[in-house]
């Protein structure tokens, strides 16, 4: 067990109990232990004689799943985000330990029975609040959906399959980062055109000794989303395009698999595939209504589509000549949509009239005056200690040097960075705590190769005070587990380029709009916090 000294200093995402990789698995243990004791109390609750045992049995079952969750979001972020590959294990260790318990709970048939005891009331369940309500409607709809209501057998069969679905779905994502560090050659002169070659070569290795006719170019999606964009070479495009899209050929198998296991899930469940199951709790919760979306945009959307194109291939003809075939081609795509704004520049939007604005320090200021004016919210930057960084390993004393050093030789800028946001109620009284905010911008090996908003934990009110398991900020709030999020990005390096394309800074602003989300919620429950609704919703 940790020290006192230990749980009472930041950790890794400022959890004071998560100082080590090994501390995964000790939180993952006292979890299911916690969850264990909480689904012995609720399989003996009897019909409830009060409105307060119907909302201790909510609050109770929230329990569970607020408790699990506070391990395994953590756990996602880990191993999807840090520099450590004995972190990376670890948590990946902790995320399949807590999935296969959720699959278990999941399948409780006490904690069903329960949860029934309140909804199914008809004298209690009508006085409940509104958010009381939905959570238990919720809830059981996802038991439901889950397969409550089959024999013990088919269940046990579901979370086999569920098991392996979240094994294949941790492996294709583990086999796309790997994939963007795969590596080929292609003629040098077209590249240093766009990339000049002392930029390049702090991004790739290159041959040494160094070829003057070839470079060496990796599948780095913000290496190939630059030459696509601004090579007018169509070969090299056409190179990149491949290279860049057939980087992973291992995953079309464990697609196939997934799509397989998916499936099985479904069908195992009583659905009829596993898109009739996935889109139950959505907006459009048929495969209907999503086809008739779909074909309604598509109507809408087919004049100036076919315009659009028209456009692209006169430039391509322009530029190329006939002997480019009549075709537009993907990789042809970036480039002259990009020629085309910077001809319209007089009429319409030209991105690069605003690029010399568009750095990462600019944006930030953007977002603090953002929630200022909107909101009246204080974002504030806030000092990491060692400790709760992921971008260096602080568990190796080399390790940790080097990182060190690195940021002091010119790696400072792509650091991660610590937001909290804070509001005053009342004009006089003191600013009141609303969340952490980490902002990890530029890639690295072993990271996310995507955008994504991570929760590390999700706000929700607590019952009794926590102090071992909640952050700084969370101090100020005993009643209260403030959110922490984490946004992910991997936008072009410092070292490549100071400014941010146009198309970045919307991602960015995209996944500011989800830990904004996240951050200003406030719910009873944490199973309804945040981004935790309909997914075409939040999207």
């Amino acid at each position: 067990p940790p020290s006192s000294s230990s749980s009472s200093r930041r950790g890794l995402f400022s959890i004071p109990t998560l100082h080590q990789p090994s501390d995964f698995q000790r939180l993952a243990q006292e979890a299911m232990t916690e969850c264990d004791t909480l689904r012995q109390t609720l399989a003996s609750v009897s019909t409830p004689t009060s409105l307060h045992q119907a909302q201790d049995i909510l609050r109770l079952l929230d329990d569970v799943s607020q408790t699990v969750c506070n391990v395994i979001d953590a756990a996602e972020v880990c191993r999807s985000v840090h520099v450590s590959p004995s972190w990376r294990d670890a948590s990946q260790q902790a995320f399949d330990t807590i999935s296969d318990y959720i699959a278990l709970l999941n399948a409780d048939t006490c904690l069903y029975r329960a949860l029934q005891l309140v909804t199914t009331h008809p004298q209690y369940f009508t006085l409940l609040t509104h958010e009381e309500q939905r959570f238990a409607i919720l809830l059981q709809e996802e038991f439901e959906r889950d397969g409550i209501h089959l024999p013990l057998e088919q269940r046990d069969l579901v979370r086999h399959y569920q098991n392996h679905v979240t094994q294949l779905e941790t492996l294709f994502t583990e086999n796309i980062t790997h994939s963007s560090h795969k590596y080929y050659q292609v003629a040098a002169d077209p590249v240093t055109e766009i990339i000049p070659s002392p930029v390049l070569a702090r991004h790739v290795p290159q041959q040494q000794p160094s070829s003057s006719e070839t470079v060496t170019l990796s599948s780095d999606p913000s290496i190939a989303n630059t030459l696509l964009k601004y090579s007018s070479n169509p070969q090299l495009r056409q190179d990149v395009y491949r290279e860049t899209y057939t980087s992973c050929p291992e995953n079309l198998q464990v697609l196939e698999a997934l799509v397989k296991c998916r499936h099985q899930v479904a069908t195992t469940l009583g659905y009829a595939s596993y898109v009739d199951r996935f889109l139950q709790d959505k907006m459009c919760n048929t495969p209907a209504r999503v086809d008739q979306f779909l074909t309604q945009l598509q109507q809408r959307n087919a004049k100036p589509y076919q315009q659009s194109m028209e456009l692209l291939q006169h430039a391509k003809h322009h530029i190329e000549g006939s002997a480019s075939g009549s075709s537009l081609e993907p990789w042809d795509i970036p480039f002259y949509t990009s020629v085309l704004k910077a001809q319209r520049s007089g009429g319409g939007f030209d991105s690069s009239e605003v690029s010399p604005y568009l750095t990462v320090s600019n944006c930030i200021k953007a977002m603090t005056t953002l929630v200022s004016k909107l909101f009246d919210i204080q974002m504030k930057e806030e000092t990491m200690t060692r400790e709760e960084r992921w971008d260096m390993d602080t568990t190796s004393a080399a390790a940790t040097k080097e990182e060190e050093d690195h940021h002091h030789h010119g790696g400072g800028p792509c650091r991660i960075r610590k937001f909290t946001f804070h509001h005053h109620e009342q004009d006089d009284s003191p600013p009141k705590p609303l969340g952490t905010m980490y902002l990890d911008l530029h890639p690295r090996p072993g990271k996310y190769s995507h955008a994504a908003h991570f929760t590390v934990r999700c706000g929700c009110a607590l019952r009794q005070p926590q102090t071992t398991t909640t952050t700084d900020d969370q101090e100020q709030e005993k009643d209260y587990q403030l959110p922490v999020i984490a946004l992910v990005c991997n936008m072009t390096p410092p070292s490549s380029s100071p400014v941010l394309t146009h198309s970045e800074v919307e991602t960015l602003f995209h996944e500011f709009g989800h830990a904004l989300h996240s951050l200003l919620s406030r719910t009873t429950f944490q199973h309804l916090a945040g981004t935790r609704g309909a997914m075409d919703f939040v999207e």
